[in-house]
């Protein structure tokens, strides 16, 4: 009987001490596409200003570089240019979006 106790003295502190980390982001599965959205409470900062490169040849396209939630703070991803797929000439960027939970990202996609 005197395992458990001693496990919980052990694992109770370590929990507690996560706490602050789960109150900054909160996610669920969109049940129209199936991929996990995160809430963050903190607004992304504003975008980084990049310098875009000369286009490495036909059918590339400037994907533009973006903030992303790395468990408790953002981190910028810088652009690069992609290659567009067959019959795709379109980059739709993706966007920070907010709810009444907080901000969610909202992916970039070919059009």
């Amino acid at each position: 009987m005197t395992v458990p106790k001693k496990k919980w003295m052990i694992v109770g502190p370590i929990l507690v001490s996560l706490l602050p980390f789960l109150a900054c982001a909160s996610s669920r599965y969109d049940r129209y596409d199936q991929r996990r959205v995160v809430y963050i409470e903190v607004a992304p900062p504003e975008p980084a200003v990049e310098v875009i490169s000369i286009s490495p040849g036909a059918g590339y396209v400037w994907i533009p570089g973006h903030h992303r939630w790395d468990r408790d703070r953002y981190v910028w991803v810088a652009g690069n240019w992609r290659a567009a797929p067959p019959g795709r000439t379109l980059w739709i960027a993706g966007r920070w979006e907010q709810s009444p939970r907080g901000w969610y990202w909202v992916g970039g996609r070919w059009s």
